[in-house]
């Protein structure tokens, strides 16, 4: 497992793990911190073993984020394991070019669980912040009567009448109606302005200078050789041990014919040896 840290002043830092060897039993992984370059993570998939090959010589291709740290308070829970780096790296893109006043829209509108399912709509979600009224500020039932009746001033009250009204009622009702959320000390809403989508979740129309992964190609070229050389050296092995290996009916031919071979020589052993005339050896003359 590698030393290196997340650094905190990134909006995301994910830990990226070599899922091969992570099934072998081995964590080997780097701490990236987004947005990143294209260098930079190439040397992470170096370091971490991907394009590598494996005990049995195949290339390890593979890698899961294990774990996330960010600035973004909820985002953590947003993003998944397997992620495609470009769409993560525009996302922090467009995250790190936030006012904190957005970034405190941003992790309001998370709250309200409509566009955080995936990467596209992280992504579409940091263009649509108008979508959600933000009321920094207002943190409970009580508060936001007071705004909706004192501050926005819709209905003008009386003076003598101001300590005489339920404002938690007037706020619990106004939250029941907007379908509305209290989180980290503010309120947010929707304002009923239409989503737009920007990005259309296709990775390769994400501009070219937030992409990380441009020398992928050539990484799945390398690691495609490789596994077509794998390829190749198992047919050529697999047709030279074919000379050496017997097939059942090869094995069956094989004992039929030691059968007849064993059965010829007890047969032959079997048969009556003919016995031959001693010859007579005539005494000397002497």
């Amino acid at each position: 497992m590698s030393e290196n840290k997340a650094d905190v002043r990134c909006p995301i830092s994910a830990f990226i793990t070599n899922l091969g060897k992570y099934n072998e039993g081995d964590l080997i992984g780097q701490w990236v911190s987004f947005p990143t370059s294209a260098e930079e993570m190439q040397r992470v998939l170096s370091a971490i073993g991907i394009g590598k090959p494996d005990a049995c010589g195949v290339p390890y291709e593979e890698w899961f984020i294990i774990a996330y740290e960010n600035t973004v308070r909820g985002l953590s829970s947003a993003l998944g394991e397997f992620v495609n780096l470009d769409e993560l790296n525009y996302l922090a893109v467009k995250l790190n070019g936030m006012e904190q006043s957005e970034l405190e829209q941003f992790e309001a509108a998370l709250t309200m669980d409509d566009h955080c399912g995936s990467l596209q709509e992280l992504i579409n979600l940091t263009d649509n912040l108008d979508c959600y009224d933000f009321l920094p500020d207002i943190s409970d039932e009580e508060a936001l009567g007071r705004y909706y009746l004192l501050e926005v001033g819709s209905i003008k009250v009386p003076d003598e009448l101001v300590d005489y009204i339920d404002y938690e009622a007037l706020g619990r009702d106004a939250v029941i109606n907007e379908n509305g959320e209290f989180q980290n000390g503010s309120y947010v809403r929707r304002s009923g302005s239409k989503f737009y989508e920007f990005y259309n979740g296709q990775p390769e129309t994400i501009p070219a200078e937030y992409k990380i992964m441009s020398t992928e190609k050539k990484l799945l070229a390398h690691i495609e050789a490789m596994q077509n050389a794998a390829i190749q050296a198992e047919r050529s092995y697999a047709a030279e041990a074919a000379a050496f290996v017997r097939t059942p009916e090869s094995i069956l031919e094989q004992v039929q014919l030691e059968k007849e071979r064993v059965r010829d020589r007890f047969r032959a052993l079997a048969k009556p040896q003919s016995k031959s005339t001693p010859k007579k050896h005539r005494p000397k003359e002497r």
